[in-house]
């Protein structure tokens, strides 16, 4: 499933398709089963990043590499 400003969407790709389409967008892949716009985020609470007050995990595995990308993207606005 797709949660987007537009509505839901369904689709059969798979995430690691939708990740290397993505990443040129500003997504990131913050867990197994999780792509997430970064230009979204508004910010991180406990291990999940928020956006529009909906909490989606962060892997341990992912969190450095994470917040390295959420730094970069708050000093460039």
């Amino acid at each position: 499933m797709y949660y987007t400003s537009r509505g839901d969407y369904c689709s059969r790709i798979t995430m690691k398709e939708l990740e290397e389409k993505l990443t040129v967008h500003n997504f990131f892949r913050c867990a197994k089963g999780y792509l997430v716009n970064m230009n979204h985020v508004e910010g991180f609470v406990g291990s999940d990043c928020v956006i529009h007050n909906v909490h989606i995990p962060v892997s341990r595995t992912r969190k450095k590499e994470f917040m390295n990308l959420l730094l970069q993207n708050i000093n460039m606005e």
